[in-house]
């Protein structure tokens, strides 16, 4: 997103985010198997992270106004740390590395192909 404070992107990306969830939540109702709540998750978990990102880039615009309006920029050192800060704080990377977790949980699983079986039973 460029401007992710306006109000047509803002609606446009909590529009999407519901439609995730509202995905996850079908996913579970339509599959019957344990699997689908791999897949549920999944889709709950990449939401969290799309949310994560958003958080992210406001921050990071911010930081970017801010800086262009003080005399003196920042250093690259000050910069990569309030990055990082705001990465843990908005629990980036802890949310990307559950959903790498649970999309090779899906692979070992072999979720899709089993999701693919009770597509074809329907």
């Amino acid at each position: 997103m460029k401007n992710p404070l306006s109000h047509e992107e803002k609606n446009f990306f909590l529009t999407k985010c519901e439609e995730l969830e509202k995905s996850a939540i079908e996913v579970e109702l339509i599959f019957k198997s344990s699997v689908s709540k791999y897949m549920a998750e999944f889709i709950i978990v990449y939401k969290k992270l799309l949310q994560a990102m958003h958080r992210q880039q406001i921050a990071l615009n911010g930081l970017k106004d801010n800086n262009f309006d003080q005399k003196s920029c920042m250093s690259l050192d000050i910069f990569q740390e309030k990055v990082h800060d705001w990465a843990e704080k908005n629990k980036l990377y802890e949310t990307a590395d559950t959903l790498k977790k649970l999309y090779q949980l899906i692979n070992d699983r072999e979720v899709e192909k089993k999701i693919r079986k009770e597509i074809s039973l329907i």
